[in-house]
């Protein structure tokens, strides 16, 4: 070994345990926030949708089938208030994905953040849903790091649709390659059922979590629901 590439190993072992001590922390905080609040720590109530996505297939291919050919994908989509804060005030307004595809499910999260090259990696405050999520953090691809963005179309009839967009980080632009539609009314009488998503594990084929993010946000799940007596976890 080149006495060179020991700084840089050590570097990276030392900024992968900061990395995930920073998960442990996270959910220790969470576990702590759910007890006290006898149930889950965010995203506690909301309202779960039958949901189908149509891609139109993608220019320039991600190494992705769910994104790259045209198709269609059943699943669901939970529409919650991370903190649930009453109805007028602000909150992060978010939207979980789940699609059955060939591969198995398929689970995103997005958030209400910014989608500019910088914005897009800050969560923002909202009255309304109908604005602007993404899923806040890349995954990986045969090209490189893919974010993802839901753009709301004008509701009709009470469904509600987006237009979803991708992009690599350093993109100023989102390219549209799909449709995600939500149905007018709830999945049944519980209007919330317990659906656990799981972003980290189950993600798209042809998609990866990086490391540093399994490494902040698996511990973070794994201590949130094992202190959060709460039956399901967003």
């Amino acid at each position: 070994m080149a006495p060179s590439s020991s700084p840089a190993r050590l570097h990276r072992l030392v900024a992968a345990g900061c990395v995930g001590a920073a998960g442990w922390v996270f959910g220790a905080v969470l576990g702590a926030v759910g007890r006290a609040r006898g149930g889950k720590p965010l995203h506690r109530r909301g309202r779960l949708h039958g949901a189908h996505l149509t891609t139109w297939g993608a220019r320039e291919p991600w190494g992705v089938p769910l994104l790259d050919s045209a198709g269609r994908a059943g699943g669901v989509v939970r529409l919650s208030r991370a903190v649930g804060l009453p109805g007028p005030l602000p909150d992060i307004q978010g939207v979980a994905v789940r699609l059955e595809t060939p591969g198995g499910p398929a689970d995103l999260l997005f958030a209400t953040t910014g989608s500019g090259r910088f914005s897009r990696y800050l969560l923002l405050l909202r009255r309304s849903p109908h604005v602007p999520m993404t899923t806040l953090l890349p995954v990986r691809t045969v090209r490189g790091p893919l974010q993802l963005r839901l753009v709301p179309e004008v509701p009709a009839g009470g469904v509600r649709s987006w237009v979803l967009g991708a992009a690599r980080p350093r993109d100023s632009r989102w390219a549209p390659i799909g449709r995600l539609v939500a149905d007018a009314e709830p999945v049944g009488p519980d209007p919330d059922p317990p659906v656990r998503f799981e972003p980290v594990g189950n993600v798209p084929t042809g998609t990866a979590q990086y490391r540093w993010v399994r490494l902040l946000r698996g511990p973070a799940y794994v201590l949130a629901r094992r202190w959060s007596p709460a039956g399901s976890w967003r």
